[in-house]
């Protein structure tokens, strides 16, 4: 073999050895961008199942409060069934002594309504209600009529029956009959007029809501 014959054997050589290194080379990044998108897959899919593992445990969390709320619910209702007297809220001709409704007149402001409420409507041995009406929001309320609870938004029915039944308890107490000065009498009945306004209503009646909040 000539000298070219071998220059171009060993040149020959040389570019095939650099062509398989080539080669290697391409064949070795492949396999790591195949890798690295097999993790960022993997990790794509395990962030996908933590976030589902994570909804379903809130998932079950609400279920039990629900199941709790509920339990309470059945709870409370077979203690209003079984256990728990409610003076009905209803129109009616109140049946109070006499001496009571004069120390109610005597303040002639939300203490005389709130005498009469407290000694009318509250049970005071009764554990979840004591008072026939129930606060479920800052404008919705509830009053205990006929062995249910009935829905009354704004607290309507509750203001204008309590009212009513009390305002009529006074004029029927504010007459010479009980009361032997006719300025007491005159300045009861000022009071007793001012129970058909409704701001009258609507002040006196934050009092009520007071009380039936804090009971004890």
């Amino acid at each position: 073999m000539d000298l070219i014959d071998k220059y171009n054997k060993k040149n020959n050589d040389s570019k095939y050895i650099d062509l398989c290194t080539k080669m290697d080379n391409l064949q070795s990044s492949l396999i790591k961008i195949q890798n690295l998108n097999i993790n960022k897959q993997f990790d794509f899919i395990t962030e996908a199942f933590d976030k589902m593992n994570t909804r379903i445990q809130s998932l079950e969390k609400s279920v039990d409060h629900l199941k709790i709320y509920v339990d309470n619910l059945d709870k409370e209702k077979e203690l209003n069934k079984n256990d728990e007297e409610l003076v009905e809220l209803k129109k009616e001709h109140l049946k109070i002594d006499n001496e009571l409704v004069k120390k109610a007149l005597y303040y002639k402001d939300y203490r005389s309504i709130l005498m009469i409420f407290k000694h009318y409507y509250k049970k005071k041995e009764n554990i979840v209600h004591k008072y026939p009406i129930r606060i479920k929001s800052k404008r919705i309320y509830e009053y205990f009529l006929n062995d249910k609870w009935i829905s009354d938004n704004n607290a309507h029915y509750i203001k204008h029956t309590l009212f009513m039944n009390i305002e009529t308890l006074f004029l029927q107490f504010n007459h010479i009959e009980n009361i032997d000065d006719y300025d007491t009498i005159y300045q009861n009945q000022l009071f007793i007029n001012k129970l058909s306004s409704d701001k009258t209503k609507r002040d006196i009646f934050k009092h009520i809501i007071d009380e039936i909040k804090n009971v004890v």
